[in-house]
């Protein structure tokens, strides 16, 4: 092994025996185009992209739960930008935020355990592209390790990179909680799902927490949480299950007087 190769390696295993850091962007992806994730959205806080997010209906995006936590006084600097694959300071698709709900059982100490969060924007979206509603995990949906799966975002495109002004996607491999829990030490929840490659490399990054991880056009993750640097082997990346938290999800949007969410296979 080169002298650097091995400086790189145990620096990798250095930060993450500290502690498991927020990793948002997307890391050797190529560009995508937003009628192939109509249903992507830019969050934004204080007019600057901050995650990803999807939009479940005509006025509730989905995204992280430590997307929000923290800034819970500020809703009315959040907002969503849709329909485009840009990252623009200023555009007339942008919608602001009227209430934000972060699951209740979020704990960033715990591994960033419920990390999903709910936003109800004040007006409706008005979106031309087709099929814009994201399809989401059934309840109890199970999905094996090595199912192929998408992950669509505006992330850094390494650690201490720079966020992409293009939408990027990048082919990953899902790993079930249990076998990324073997490899994470741990570390993974029962309500999580991961995300990568075997050989590492590819992934998520700063700036695409909160975005989907796709099966088959079907949202089954949020991104959660990753080991720096970005998509450092052998660690997958984190999220959280979207088949784990359909009730939760239905209930939200319910009790809140949200349109009918449509649940996918």
């Amino acid at each position: 092994m080169g002298l650097k190769k091995l400086i790189f390696v145990l620096c990798a295993f250095i930060c993450y025996a500290g502690a498991s850091e927020i990793a948002p962007l997307i890391v050797n992806g190529t560009d995508a185009t937003i009628e192939e994730f109509p249903f992507l959205a830019s969050l934004r806080f204080n007019n600057s992209h901050t995650c990803g997010s999807t939009i479940i209906n005509e006025i509730w995006i989905l995204t992280a739960a430590h997307c929000v936590v923290g800034r819970i006084g500020k809703t009315d600097l959040f907002s969503v930008h849709v329909e485009s694959k840009y990252l623009y300071p200023s555009n007339p698709n942008v919608v602001f935020a009227e209430t934000i709900y972060p699951h209740q059982g979020y704990n960033a100490s715990n591994q960033y355990i419920n990390d999903i969060a709910l936003i109800k924007l004040k007006e409706p979206l008005k979106i031309q592209l087709f099929d814009w509603k994201v399809k989401l995990a059934m309840r109890g949906a199970y999905y094996k390790t090595g199912t192929p799966a998408v992950l669509a975002g505006w992330g850094y495109n390494e650690s201490g990179g720079v966020a992409q002004t293009t939408l990027q996607k990048v082919n990953l491999q899902i790993y079930t909680a249990s076998d990324c829990d073997e490899i994470h030490n741990s570390k993974v929840h029962a309500s999580n799902i991961c995300g990568g490659v075997e050989g590492g490399y590819q992934g998520q990054c700063s700036g695409d927490s909160g975005g989907p991880l796709l099966v088959r056009g079907v949202q089954v993750g949020i991104v959660s949480w990753s080991v720096k640097p970005c998509t450092v082997p052998p660690y997958p990346g984190v999220y959280a299950s979207v088949a784990h938290f359909t009730d939760w999800i239905e209930e939200t949007v319910g009790f809140n007087m949200g349109l009918n969410v449509f649940l996918s296979a």
